[in-house]
């Protein structure tokens, strides 16, 4: 007796199960192809208008066309998949109190946007430039906070005779440097600002930037000032100290901190201190480009 089922219909279902794994290989084959276009990201050029263009924009967060493609320590080398006429966007970021582990895009920094040719296998090298947000408000102006004007009204703290907050053009980064020195006659040097008014609203971005160069480490306070006088303080950062010579740059957020205290006035305090293990003579520490911005 002759099988009802010819061989056709006996492989049917081999042959069903097996299309789906062709066309998936075949899709799989067709990506594997694809070869993208590279943007080369470079170093940010920031044209500053106020101080000093030195900087530390170290990220990069990376839109090309609307989509998303990640934040990158820069330079580096990004694939893109779709090639033709692109829009590249690029936030320029730091590293928040100076941290790796905090890399935030910097608000008062413009969106670097221009639009690139890509082609498949090519590479199209990006130079990214930005500029301050024209709504930004300063504190200072340039040359308190390059501290060519002594205004910005630094005060010492520390009831110490033999030590006084001096303003140099000695070592400054730009005109003139504020300048603390502290040795084993005179171990402890704390200077403030005169107090001065900050937002407290939440959503509006507050930041300090702050040039700084010394052999010893030293300590970042703000005060949060009452009415009647009477402070309270925040520490923001310890300075350690840093092996290279030079100058560098940080940048700190503090929005949080005065949304949280929410002071009729603030302060900045700084506060050296000969180490007792120190083997320096004399501890010194320079600060330049001192400035507080909000929107």
């Amino acid at each position: 007796m002759k099988s009802t089922y010819g061989p056709s219909k006996r492989f049917a279902p081999a042959v069903f199960l097996l299309l789906p794994l062709l066309l998936l290989l075949s899709a799989c084959k067709d990506e594997a192809e694809q070869i993208p276009a590279y943007l080369d990201l470079q170093a940010f050029t920031v044209q500053a208008d106020w101080g000093t263009d030195f900087h530390k924009i170290t990220e990069g967060w990376l839109y090309v066309d609307g989509e998303y493609l990640g934040a990158y320590t820069l330079p580096a080398k990004v694939p893109v998949l779709n090639a033709g006429i692109k829009e590249v966007l690029l936030y320029p970021g730091v590293r928040e109190n100076g941290q790796v582990e905090t890399p935030n895009i910097y608000p008062f920094l413009k969106v670097f946007d221009k639009d690139f040719d890509l082609k498949a296998g090519e590479t199209v090298l990006v130079n990214p430039t930005t500029t301050y947000d024209s709504r930004t408000v300063y504190l200072w102006d340039a040359d308190q906070a390059n501290f060519n004007t002594s205004s910005i009204g630094w005060v010492n703290l520390d009831n110490d005779a033999g030590s006084s907050v001096q303003l140099t053009s000695n070592g400054a980064f730009n005109g003139r440097c504020t300048y603390l020195r502290v040795d084993q006659a005179n171990p402890l040097m704390e200077i403030g600002t005169e107090p001065f008014l900050l937002p407290y609203d939440q959503l509006r971005e507050t930041w300090m930037e702050l040039h700084y160069n010394s052999n010893i480490p030293f300590d970042l306070f703000v005060y949060g000032v009452e009415n009647n006088g009477t402070q309270d303080s925040q520490p923001i950062f310890k300075f350690n100290f840093k092996e290279t010579e030079g100058y560098n740059k940080i940048y700190f957020s503090l929005g949080g901190s005065v949304f949280q205290t929410q002071r009729p006035r603030y302060r900045l305090r700084i506060k050296a201190s000969y180490p007792s293990n120190s083997t320096v003579g004399t501890g010194e520490v320079r600060l330049d480009n001192l400035q507080i911005l909000h929107f």
